[in-house]
């Protein structure tokens, strides 16, 4: 037995599953069908499954709020996976050179996100750092559900 080739082959099975997850989610099976069926097989937990799969839905909405603001080309929205931190992310990617409002995308990020309920999460290692410093520096910023004003 070839620990390797096993260890390789287990990795690609568990990355299949979990765009599985997500492809079904996508096609519109309800999260707690899911969530029930993979932590039923002891795969991964039932919360585990059902947080990955608010990331997904995170995911999806903000890159659909890009688009339906023209600012797909300007910036990318990627997620973690189903380990933790199980989140969704926005990063730049336009060129600061090339792009003459380069400073204020993090405002027309926020204008565009803002419909959908959706803003970036404060940052959780320097509360002093400011957001879109970190964006425009390079960084990815957690994207979160806006909570209401009480």
């Amino acid at each position: 037995m070839d620990l390797e080739t096993e260890v390789n082959n287990f990795l690609g099975e568990r990355k299949r599953l979990i765009e599985g997850i997500a492809r079904e989610y996508r096609q519109g099976t309800p999260a707690q069908k899911i969530a029930a069926l993979v932590s039923a097989r002891r795969v991964f937990s039932r919360d585990q499954v059902l947080e990955y799969l608010r990331a997904v839905k995170m995911h999806d909405v903000a890159h659909q709020a890009l688009a339906d603001a023209g600012l797909k080309e300007v910036a990318d929205v990627s997620m973690s996976g189903i380990d933790t931190p199980r989140a969704a992310y926005i990063n730049l990617s336009a060129d600061p050179g090339q792009t003459p409002d380069y400073e204020d995308l993090p405002r027309l990020l926020r204008v565009a996100l803002a419909p959908y309920l959706i803003t970036f999460a404060p940052p959780v290692d320097d509360e002093d750092a400011d957001v879109d410093e970190k964006l425009l520096g390079g960084e990815s910023v957690r994207l979160v559900k806006m909570r209401a004003r009480s």
